[in-house]
């Protein structure tokens, strides 16, 4: 698929633009630096620096971030009834953490506990 970049606009003047919003579709795909075909991402392109983030995608950092700054998160994030507290805290917090949020929020702190565990580290891409 070629990819019109002209149809991307995250600069705030209007409606996002962006892959999975407003009609574009979200498995758009571009070629790489390096040549590989990929997924589209900020990163990737200097044209999109700096990298602009939603208020949703910022509140979500922000709620990821007070969860794991709590002692014994890594083992924490993996009990029902921690997380049913923890997610009223993060609703009241910030109105922004929709049930959708909050699922992809314990996903992706469940997926770096796993590594913490391993490495004593929490990698941040």
């Amino acid at each position: 698929m070629e990819v019109d970049f002209s149809a991307f606009d995250n600069s705030g003047s209007g409606p996002i633009k962006v892959p999975g919003f407003n009609g574009l579709d979200q498995y758009v795909e571009g070629v790489g630096s390096d040549g590989t075909r990929r997924f589209i991402h900020a990163l990737d392109n200097p044209r999109h620096w700096p990298m602009r983030a939603t208020a949703r995608e910022i509140a979500m950092l922000r709620c990821m971030e007070r969860m794991t700054d709590k002692p014994r998160w890594h083992h924490d994030i993996f009990v029902q009834d921690i997380l049913s507290e923890w997610k009223v805290e993060a609703s009241n917090a910030d109105w922004k953490i929709s049930d959708q949020a909050w699922t992809w929020c314990v996903q992706e702190l469940q997926d770096k506990a796993r590594d913490f565990v391993d490495t004593g580290r929490v990698v941040v891409k």
